[in-house]
């Protein structure tokens, strides 16, 4: 069995997903079985041509090493999946994620979420950080590394492949359709109040020439980061939009620090399964019919349906 540095022992999984792409996820063997999972939700960043070198960009990249090993560490799991490929934010993306998050959630009891979304996963993570209907609710925080948060600006400067992957993603063929069709997927043109009471961390180098800080995550922060309880930033000077100055190493620390600032393992401690009722009749044990559970220190009995535990 891998083991972290600090010598958590944890596993990861690769398996086709319930949306029939490559996926991943990642956790420590013990907190797998735990009553409440804090999820990592990774979105990746444009793989351009090739969607299969979309696949384990976090969980693969020795940028995000220290990062993975936290949240090993400390009792979370993290998830990423093809997403569509080249989705730029699309339904198919959207959906493709629903899938992974759902796939995760059967197999352990996903407390609280985070999305993460890195470059083109900006899109797409924003979304789902804000308004995907299941993950959303569970949703504690937003973390964009150098991500694309400005659709239509997006469209307007490409070229190339990724002027064609953004046609093919939303089935257009010019600027007059993809304006016709986009603001839906574009984060920058939802109401500011679905950012509301969240928490984000815009993550940014100021070379970047890909991904624009000025028209992405500063223009994002202008609009929304009123409506946030937490209303992080982190800048490396100079860089770019890739890893070859180093500040993968510097997002993966500010990221660590954020989660840290944001998520109180003591809450979800402090609603762990205490008991079990079962009920001896006629000589045989009937099925388990509640649980008790302690909340915030009150000892309370939920439904065996509103918890995913074996006792």
């Amino acid at each position: 069995m891998p083991t972290t540095p600090n010598g958590t022992v944890y596993t990861s999984t690769s398996y086709t997903t319930s949306a029939g792409e490559p996926g991943i996820y990642v956790v420590g063997n013990a907190a797998k079985l735990a009553a409440s999972v804090p999820l990592a939700l990774v979105c990746h960043g444009n793989p351009g041509s090739d969607p299969a070198s979309a696949d384990g960009q976090f969980s693969n990249g020795s940028g995000y090493a220290a990062l993975r090993n936290w949240l090993i560490d400390n009792g979370w799991a993290f998830a990423e999946c093809r997403g569509a490929g080249a989705n730029w934010g699309n339904a198919a993306g959207r959906a493709a994620y629903r899938a992974l998050f759902d796939d995760v959630s059967a197999l352990m009891s996903v407390g609280p979420v985070v999305v993460v979304g890195r470059s083109m996963g900006g899109l797409v993570g924003a979304y789902l950080a804000s308004r995907e209907p299941a993950i959303a609710p569970k949703c504690i925080g937003f973390v964009c590394l150098s991500g694309t948060l400005d659709l239509a600006n997006r469209y307007a400067i490409a070229t190339g492949t990724d002027l064609a992957n953004l046609n093919a993603a939303y089935g257009v063929t010019n600027s007059t359709e993809f304006a016709a069709i986009s603001d839906e997927y574009d984060p920058m043109k939802v109401a500011t109040s679905v950012w509301s009471g969240r928490k984000a961390i815009q993550q940014y180098a100021t070379g970047d020439g890909t991904v624009p800080p000025n028209t992405n995550a500063i223009v994002w922060r202008d609009k929304y980061g009123a409506q946030l309880t937490v209303n992080s930033v982190q800048i490396t000077d100079g860089g770019d939009h890739n890893s070859s100055t180093g500040q993968d190493a510097a997002q993966s620390a500010a990221t660590i620090a954020f989660l840290d600032a944001i998520w109180d393992p003591a809450v979800d401690a402090s609603r762990r399964v205490v008991s079990a009722v079962k009920i001896l009749r006629d000589g045989v044990l009937t099925p388990v019919i509640g649980v008790y559970v302690m909340d915030n220190g009150i000892r309370k009995q939920v439904p065996l349906s509103t918890i995913r535990a074996v006792l």
